[in-house]
């Protein structure tokens, strides 16, 4: 996977463990990373929350989309790019990590390989969903 190193790999099944039977989806293990987005906003109005610290696995993470926010060539990377001009950088980078984790335990739990298609496969799929 991008943008995940030796010594990552090896720190997150330390933090998570290999067992993902107790999350029943990838959802459950995202909240569980403290990935998960906030509700705080109803309507127009929005209402200040302060965030929990992440856990320890959610800040592994969460440095693995730091370093893919400066990528060229990878999607996720452009997505945190986008998302920074939307809403800024510490939502883009903590929605970043949630797709990282997505990921990591779709590979876990279904033997997948992640696949990366690339910046233009991603601006492609973006205009499509536009139409």
């Amino acid at each position: 996977m991008s943008g995940i190193n030796n010594y990552t790999l090896l720190r997150l099944p330390g933090e998570t463990g290999i067992d993902m039977s107790r999350f029943e989806t990838r959802k459950h293990f995202v909240s569980w990373c403290s990935l998960s987005p906030g509700r705080n906003q109803s309507g127009k109005s929005s209402k200040f929350v302060k965030q929990s610290p992440c856990k320890k696995a959610g800040q592994i993470f969460k440095e693995v989309a730091q370093s893919l926010k400066n990528s060229k060539f990878i999607a996720i990377g452009q997505f945190i790019r986008n998302l920074k001009i939307k809403r800024g950088a510490s939502v883009a980078c903590k929605a970043g990590a949630r797709k990282v984790a997505e990921a990591f335990y779709d590979s876990i739990t279904e033997g997948n390989e992640y696949v990366e298609y690339g910046i233009k496969k991603y601006e492609e799929q973006k205009k499509n969903k536009k139409k």
